[in-house]
């Protein structure tokens, strides 16, 4: 339903923080209901304060294409970890 980018937010005096966009795949753009998901998915996100739960910076739209802007949490992606689980 979307893709996800690693991207740099900057600010004033060379303020940088890693964050990460996921941005509604164009070929869904024309499909509301895929936007009113990606939108309804930042808004529960951004009610959720959890360690275990990467905050939502912001949200908003980017050429068109509806996106949510969050934090970066270092770490290995679940694709990593369930691919390690199988080779034990």
């Amino acid at each position: 339903m979307a893709e996800v980018f690693l991207a740099v937010l900057r600010g004033e005096r060379g303020f940088e923080k890693p964050i990460v966009i996921k941005v509604l795949r164009s070929g869904l753009v024309g499909q509301p209901v895929y936007a009113e998901m990606l939108v309804n998915e930042a808004r529960l996100a951004a009610r959720l304060n959890h360690p275990n739960i990467v905050q939502v910076i912001d949200c908003g739209t980017i050429d068109g294409r509806p996106f949510i802007a969050m934090e970066l949490v270092a770490g290995q992606d679940l694709l990593q970890i369930a691919s390690r689980a199988r080779s034990l």
